[in-house]
């Protein structure tokens, strides 16, 4: 071959080889970092459905592809450079409204149209207008009360913070305010918004010179209604007033009096004639309700809040809080201007349990006073009819005397212990009680069931009234067997606790089974205890064979109950064909349930956050053998601490599970098992 085209040839060879490596690095680079490679991609949103819409704008659901969630995406709903720029306005206010009970903006763009667009986080709870009509009678919104209102304060904290930055929200109702299900409380629709032209709201748009405040308030003027009739004050229903801070502040009072009652705080059949009220300051009153009461004091704070001149209402929305959180913690509120006897009574709510006892102990000291003097008049008129006693009944006077001013101040003594009380805490107290409680509770997750008892003993010492530790107390003499005490303690909280009425129901029964608390129950009679214990009580039974295994002499007769447990886990298994061998061995036990198709799960009863995996872990198990089973998974298995584990032939395909033991055990298996991910330091042998 010449030597011109063998130099051709091999560079052709060359450039084709180059050419494939490139390829396969371009490959295996969105291969191997593809989440690094989806940041390329231009930011892009994936409209699935509409899911709001209101006067101004569309919201849609929507797919966040870069950031891998979803989220809401609003559009304005009408097509003009002025909706456009009203639309923009509330996505910059929101945008730098930075608070926890302020719905986020993430970000504000222009589509390929060139129209805006604005992204936020997606709500997920309802509207505090869907959470109230969801109450089927005023009695039943009276029980949700304290919720509502812990609603409203959030509400107060998002409006406080707006206007710190000098932002009016105007559309204040329950419409506008969403809840979720684990509290957090967003006010949403920020599209009436005003800002007050004041030199600090810099602080909110850093870059002044793009914005022009004037300009941004005119925004809103779109027609002639800017609000929510039933919610608006007085100054949004009339033109070229302004509005200012105690603007929302009335739509706070408006928002409360809905809450209250389910109703408009003013009448009208329609809007004009709502507007009209509102403009005359026409409230409605509140409906007497017997049966549910609204309280005087949050009348009160409504009627200042809604007063027609703007002076008269709450200079702020921290003062209007303040209020609503006296009420939460018992206090009166300001605006109700409470007299004595209403103070007092407020006093009794707040410690009435530390009033009870010191209004019987008054009471049996003036009782105590009155025989007292009854019997001293007895004895004067006997010093009278009996002369020759004289000197005697003298004595015995002075004597009498005595006691009485010693009587008399212990009364003294009692009444200053009575003010001084009611000048202290008792929030310490209960929260002290409710730590011992908390603390009794873990000791029994951790299986300290002395420790527990303990605990909750002192909390009732402390507060013989504390219905919760006597609950748990009693629930902890279950776990004992100690069904004497048991029933004793859960029939004292029982009207206060009804969700213990199936437990009691058990602990009256094994009271007469066996009525002497020091004796051990039979394994029939435990299996039978367990049995009637109801299905949401998993736990109580859980913990009942962990203290069995701890009191019963004989660890072969506690394995049979461990049988009957693993039984009730595998309802298609039977007694007659299930294979149960326990093995006592002074190494370290053994148990062999395998040939047991039917088995598939040998968890703990206690549900998902119950702290012990196994039912296995009261058996001191060091070998196993679960092979030909149904078993799925190991990680049931991790704390059992053992050696030797036979899963030759079952479903257990996910070998990395072995990294959570707490020893590494050497594992039988079947040829058939997928092996490539199993750790390197676990020992494998094959079975057949």
């Amino acid at each position: 071959m010449p030597k011109d085209i063998k130099n051709f040839t091999e560079n052709l060879d060359f450039d084709l080889s180059s050419m494939y490596d490139e390829a396969d690095n371009e490959v295996d680079e969105s291969v191997i970092y593809p989440l690094s490679s989806s940041l390329k991609n231009k930011l892009d949103y994936r409209e699935e459905e509409e899911v709001a819409r209101g006067g101004e704008k569309k919201i849609f659901k929507a797919y966040d592809a870069r950031s891998d969630r979803y989220i809401a995406m609003a559009r304005p709903l009408l097509d003009s450079r002025e909706h456009d720029e009203r639309f923009l306005r509330e996505a910059r206010i929101c945008a730098r409204l930075e608070h926890p009970n302020i719905i986020p903006v993430y970000d504000i763009e222009l589509d390929e149209s060139e129209k805006p667009y604005f992204t936020m986080e997606l709500l997920k709870g309802k509207t505090l207008k869907d959470v109230m009509d969801s109450y089927k009678s005023i009695e039943e919104r009276g029980a949700h009360l304290a919720q509502l209102l812990e609603v409203f304060v959030k509400v107060c904290d998002a409006l406080s913070y707006a206007h710190s930055k000098n932002v009016l929200h105007l559309d204040v109702k329950p419409e506008n305010i969403n809840v979720e299900e684990f509290g957090q409380v967003l006010l949403i629709d920020w599209g009436l918004a005003k800002i007050i032209n004041d030199d600090s709201c810099g602080e909110l748009f850093l870059n002044q010179t793009s914005l022009d405040m004037d300009i941004l308030n005119d925004m809103t003027r779109v027609g002639t209604l800017k609000g929510s009739p039933g919610f608006m004050a007085p100054e949004q229903t009339v033109s070229n007033v302004q509005k200012t801070t105690q603007t929302d502040i009335y739509s706070l009072g408006a928002l409360l009096y809905n809450i209250l009652s389910g109703e408009l705080h003013v009448s009208g059949d329609n809007v004009e004639e709502c507007l009209s009220s509102t403009r005359e300051g026409a409230l409605r009153p509140f409906v007497e309700n017997k049966i549910n009461p609204i309280p005087k004091s949050l009348q009160a704070v409504f009627y200042k809040a809604c007063k027609l001149e703007v002076e008269q209402r709450y200079q702020t929305v921290e003062e209007l809080k303040q209020e609503i959180q006296s009420f939460l913690r018992g206090f009166a509120t300001q605006a109700e201007e409470a007299g004595f006897l209403k103070q007092l009574q407020l006093i009794y709510q707040r410690n009435r349990i530390r009033c009870q006892l010191v209004f019987s102990f008054l009471i049996f000291t003036l009782v105590g006073t009155s025989i007292f003097i009854q019997a001293l008049r007895e004895s004067e008129a006997e010093a009278i009819l009996a002369r020759n006693n004289a000197e005697m009944a003298l004595s015995l006077y002075e004597k009498e005397k005595r006691g009485r001013e010693s009587i008399i101040a212990e009364f003294d003594d009692s009444l200053q212990d009575f003010k001084e009380n009611l000048g202290s805490s008792s929030q310490i107290e209960a929260h002290f009680s409710r730590l011992l409680v908390g603390s009794a509770i873990a000791s029994s997750r951790k299986l300290d069931f002395e420790m527990a008892l303990a605990l909750t003993e002192l909390a009732i010492k402390k507060n013989p009234q504390d219905y919760n530790a006597i609950a748990e107390k009693g629930f902890i003499h279950l776990i004992r067997h100690e069904f004497v005490k048991a029933n004793y303690e859960l029939q004292r909280c029982a009207t206060h606790a009804p969700h213990i009425y199936d437990i009691i129901r058990v602990s009256n029964n094994y009271v007469k089974i066996k009525p002497n608390d020091e004796k051990r129950l039979t394994n029939e009679q435990f299996l039978n205890c367990v049995e009637e214990l109801p299905e949401n009580r998993a736990w109580l039974k859980s913990y009942m064979l962990i203290y069995d295994r701890r009191v019963n002499p004989s660890i072969k007769a506690h394995s049979d109950l461990v049988k009957k447990y693993i039984l009730s886990l595998n309802p298609k298994l039977t007694k007659e064909n299930f294979n149960y061998k326990f093995i006592e061995r002074p190494e370290g036990n053994h148990l062999d349930i395998s040939h047991n198709p039917e088995l598939s799960s040998l968890k703990m009863l206690g549900g998902k956050g119950f702290p012990y995996l196994s039912i296995l872990r009261t058996l001191d198990l060091k070998t196993l053998n679960v092979s030909h089973t149904g078993l799925f998974g190991i990680k049931q298995l991790s704390q059992l601490g053992l050696k030797e584990i036979n899963m030759a032939n079952t479903h257990i395909k996910y070998f990395p599970g072995l990294n959570d033991f707490t020893l590494k055990p050497t594992i039988y298996v079947s040829k058939s098992q997928d092996l490539s991910k199993c750790p390197k330091d676990i020992k494998v042998i094959y079975v057949d």
